[in-house]
């Protein structure tokens, strides 16, 4: 499970060092600046792949360790991780923000579900995530 957690970690690392990297670029003025407006398209295209990355080795790791229900969530959470952000800067070219905020959620579900899988499935159980105990 070492790998499923590492990259889900650097998922959302990557994830953080954007939005701060957008603190920094707001309060920044002059040609100083001009250094953020190659990281600004650097760093989402490696946070899309960070988390391609995350969903194919944790839905390798599931599918192996016989989670039918986890391999499919996962699945369909790399899908949305990858295409939605594309797909939400498609829908609101007009509102930057927007597209922000809802691709920043898009991309975070992955990981979050990711470490989540890594600690709570047991090998040899059933894929169901549990409610309850």
């Amino acid at each position: 499970m070492a790998p499923v957690r590492l990259f889900a970690i650097l998922s959302l690392a990557l994830l953080a060092g954007y939005h701060g990297l957008g603190v920094l670029a707001r309060h920044c003025s002059g040609t100083r600046c001009d250094v953020f407006i190659g990281l600004s398209l650097l760093v989402p295209l490696l946070i899309l792949i960070a988390v391609g990355v995350t969903g194919l080795v944790t839905a390798t790791t599931a599918r192996s360790a016989g989670h039918t229900t986890w391999f499919r969530l996962v699945v369909v959470l790399t899908l949305l991780g990858v295409v939605g952000p594309i797909a939400t800067a498609l829908v609101f070219r007009d509102s930057p923000d927007v597209v922000v905020y809802l691709a920043t959620i898009l991309l975070a579900v992955l990981p979050i579900s990711t470490l989540c899988y890594s600690w709570f499935a047991r090998a040899g159980e059933s894929a169901a995530p549990r409610v309850g105990g």
